[in-house]
């Protein structure tokens, strides 16, 4: 697949990222590929302009520190356009992408550049799912393209489909180029006002930070528990050379870890929860707060970037942690399909709380 697709002389283009599994493009068709094709051929049809739409963070510009390029990018009005099976929600870098980019347009008010395409799974994106990352993306509007994909690319239906999404396109764009015009014509007022105000929500920042550090604290004494469950299992099967565990043995690990496995995801989803507040309080506080000059709100802004840059330094061992875990879960669920059932709780965890250490990770390159 191209980088960039739609690039073109004809005037000055708008812009969009997709993001997407590889997998899914590949198992479907090349559904990702035909999509981009198709809604950029009828939105220069329609508009007369071009849309780039990007594929990968080196070719749109984001390179090593992606993460505050992002909050660059929805100020330029750069759509990020997901396209989403229930296998989207299992990719720590796809949904890391989805949660920055919603806090950044939330924080500038244009949280229509986020315009998921759902191609399987839309009847679980529900506002009250238990996973916080399907609840966010379920609060924007989303387009279901399965029946046009189901109906061939050759079809009506898929034609609807595409006009669908370039309509959807057109007034994302429109709507938020002008919100995002209006309000860099907004008058910075250096007032007393403005500082107190500042200097309330960054200790509001500091404070749920706090929060955070003990639901790190919780999560990673939940990974030491759960590594240790399975140690404990492994040694209670009487694993064998193959490293499976005897029948005889599996109902009593299924009945120890499956507790442990439910909490150790209720204590990751907890975390990511609390993390994605902190993360999207931050980044409006780091956006509102960048064009005042005032000696006391560039001194609030430093100090709490400054916490954050320590903060995500001392997470970094977990995910050596997190990764051998997984590593050993996948070994002993391997050989049964109760165990498989018992360890499901906990691989859903684990992904959760390394996406939750992948947006602390990020914070050393917010400005």
């Amino acid at each position: 697949m191209p980088q960039v697709a739609g690039a073109s002389d004809q005037g000055i283009p708008r812009r969009g990222f997709i993001s997407y599994r590889h997998d899914d493009d590949e198992d479907f068709g090349h559904v990702v590929e035909r999509l981009t094709k198709d809604i950029r051929s009828m939105y220069a049809a329609e508009t007369g302009f071009q849309l780039e739409l990007f594929f990968d963070r080196d070719s749109i510009g984001w390179g090593e520190h992606w993460q505050s390029r992002i909050h660059e990018s929805v100020r330029s009005a750069t759509l990020f356009i997901p396209v989403v099976t229930m296998r989207y929600f299992e990719s720590k870098y796809c949904l890391t992408e989805m949660i920055m980019y919603h806090e950044s347009a939330s924080a500038l008010a244009v949280p229509e550049l986020i315009l998921p395409l759902v191609l399987f799974g839309s009847d679980q994106l529900q506002l009250d799912s238990a996973r916080p990352e399907v609840r966010l993306l379920s609060q924007h509007q989303h387009i279901d393209i399965k029946a046009g994909w189901v109906d061939g690319f050759e079809s009506a239906t898929w034609r609807r489909t595409i006009t669908q999404c370039v309509v959807g396109v057109r007034a994302a764009l429109s709507r938020a180029e002008q919100v995002l015009a209006d309000s860099q014509q907004n008058v910075i007022v250096e007032s007393e006002t403005n500082r107190v105000i500042f200097m309330g929500r960054a200790a509001d920042i500091r404070g749920m930070l706090r929060q955070t550090e003990e639901s790190v604290q919780q999560a990673t004494e939940s990974v030491n528990k759960l590594a240790d469950g399975l140690r404990e299992a492994a040694g209670t099967a009487g694993l064998d050379d193959s490293g499976r565990p005897g029948s005889s043995a599996i109902p009593v690990v299924v009945a120890r870890l499956r507790d442990t496995a439910e909490d150790f995801e209720r204590k990751s989803t907890l975390l990511l929860s609390s993390v994605m507040e902190v993360d999207g309080k931050l980044r409006r506080f780091l956006s509102d707060s960048k064009p005042f000059k005032m000696d006391a709100i560039f001194y609030e802004r430093e100090k709490l970037l400054h916490q954050v840059r320590r903060k995500s330094q001392s997470e970094e061992p977990i995910e050596s942690k997190l990764d051998s875990t997984a590593a050993s879960l996948r070994e002993i669920a391997a050989s049964n399909v109760p165990l498989r059932t018992a360890f499901l709780p906990a691989e859903r965890g684990i992904l959760t709380m390394k996406t939750a250490f992948e947006l602390i990770t990020g914070w050393p390159n917010l400005n």
